[in-house]
């Protein structure tokens, strides 16, 4: 000890402070024998069924999942004052409503493509019934006061009902006197049956002025004649309920793709209704394009795109396993030709992302479309580490004497590549631990998804791949497939006479 002491004080700084830096590396190493060696080696199967139960807890938590697809969720720090104030406005005075917007385009070509035509306003308010009839949105659309109608902005709230509508429009039967009763409402100037004046331009697309003037330069005198399209928008009350609305969204979806297939295809029928004791037709000549969108369909594609690209993750775990087990499959070199085990390692390597991301959502971690990218990089991260591992047994069997026994090759194997994957699997995992203190939500959330991922992968494959392995090394050392790699190898490397 008092050489040991002296020879140490005796040694350049430099030389002591290598020692420091290096003592991470050192420790790494000495655990990874130990782990290797002591641990997984002598005991193969117990660690098996271990790594098994062990997985199939931490995987439960899926169940649990939790998608953040909302865009302020995702990208605006929570707890700025932004949000506080906006959390403030909501408890105080309620959310925003949320929209629901139809854009219907008769595409009948000339005369027949004018939206302000009596049969084109006539299938929007049909469309519109429709829409009202939608279970549960007259429990949730939003209304100024509780015995008034739900709220729209739509050319047809320039009449407060439908029978308005028939009785001023379609008492004719001439259809440019319907036409000009439509133009003497759009220009009238009058408030809207909804709330307050209705915005022409924001119900009109492409308004058609009588003195040729587009609508950046019309004036006031300037009056409408036509327009290629007509709108409304719909408001529901996220207060009402948030899963009530978001199931009327969805079955509004449902019903505007019914309805934009029924109307592109309806030219020529006919629309007859019964108001009162008169029954009212109007021709439907030209086609309808009914476009549609609703605020939380932004949100709703953001899930989709969570979800949707899972057959990806299971095609690319495939495709590598096809790869990686090609890329140990030596014909010619059945003894050191490892296929098979390369397929349990991309396989302990999907256990391992599964475990991983178990574990993170059991904690309570939102999962988002970047979460849904760690996949396909904990999947090259882990099989680069069963690659390297796979290298070193083959490089045991050809330099160990004789091949080695079970021991020696894994003591070498946990000396040379065990450390190897230790020290990179840590440096990965502190990475994305220091990438998991960014404001940025869906940043952080996805840096914790990969800091946890790395590690469990890393134990996964330390620890079930290892011990595949010491079964497979014990079933090959009885048939002595390391012998014969060591004696091919040497005859390969033996000089010439």
């Amino acid at each position: 000890r008092l050489r040991k002491t002296a020879a140490a004080a005796m040694a350049p700084a430099s030389s002591r402070a290598m020692e420091y830096l290096t003592l991470p590396s050192r420790v790494l190493a000495r655990g990874m024998v130990r782990w290797i060696v002591e641990v997984v080696l002598p005991r193969p199967r117990e660690v098996i069924a271990a790594c098994v139960a062990v997985i199939l807890l931490c995987a439960a938590g899926v169940h649990r999942l939790e998608l953040a697809t909302a865009t302020d969720q995702l990208w605006v720090p929570q707890e700025t004052a932004v949000m506080h104030n906006r959390e403030r406005v909501r408890a105080l005075f309620g959310s925003q409503p949320q929209w629901q917007s139809v854009i219907v385009t008769p595409e009948g070509g000339g005369s027949d493509d004018d939206a302000l035509a009596a049969s084109v306003v006539d299938a929007l308010f049909a469309l519109e019934a429709k829409i009202e009839q939608i279970p549960g949105w007259q429990d949730v659309c939003y209304r100024l006061r509780a015995n008034q109608p739900c709220v729209r902005s739509s050319v047809t709230a320039l009449w407060c009902d439908y029978e308005a509508f028939a009785a001023e429009v379609l008492a004719s039967n001439d259809p440019v006197l319907r036409k000009n009763a439509v133009l003497a409402r759009v220009n009238g100037g009058g408030d809207s049956c909804s709330f307050g004046p209705l915005e022409r331009l924001r119900v009109l697309g492409a308004p058609s002025y009588d003195d040729g003037s587009t609508f950046e330069s019309a004036s006031s005198e300037s009056r409408i004649v036509a327009a290629r399209s007509v709108y409304g928008a719909y408001l529901l009350d996220m207060d009402k309920g948030e899963d009530a609305v978001r199931d009327v969204a969805e079955k509004f979806e449902a019903l505007m793709k019914a309805e934009s297939t029924r109307l592109a295809s309806a030219a020529g029928t006919t629309n007859t209704r019964v108001v009162g004791n008169v029954t009212m037709s109007t021709s439907r000549a030209p086609p309808l394009t009914v476009d549609f969108a609703y605020s939380l369909a932004f949100d709703k594609e953001i899930g989709r795109s969570v979800t949707g690209d899972i057959p990806l993750v299971a095609a690319a775990f495939t495709l590598i396993s096809i790869a990686t087990s090609l890329s140990q499959w030596f014909v010619k070199k059945p003894d050191v030709s490892f296929a098979t085990a390369a397929n349990w390692g991309v396989f302990t390597v999907a256990l391992g992302v599964a475990t991983g991301y178990g574990v993170v959502i059991w904690c309570g971690v939102k999962f988002t479309s970047l979460a849904q990218i760690g996949p396909f990089i904990f999947l090259g991260v882990g099989v680069d580490d069963v690659v390297v591992l796979l290298e070193a047994f083959r490089l045991a069997r050809e330099t160990i004497s004789d091949g080695g026994s079970v021991r020696e090759r894994f003591e070498f194997v946990a000396e040379r590549a065990g450390v190897s994957i230790a020290i990179t699997s840590f440096t990965n995992f502190l990475a994305f631990a220091l990438g998991s203190m960014t404001v940025i939500p869906a940043v952080h959330w996805f840096c914790l998804y990969a800091s946890v991922t790395i590690l469990c992968d890393f134990f996964i494959v330390s620890s079930l791949f290892v011990a595949i392995l010491a079964l497979r090394e014990a079933a090959d050392q009885a048939n002595g497939a390391p012998k014969r790699a060591f004696d091919a190898a040497a005859a390969e490397t033996r000089p010439l006479p």
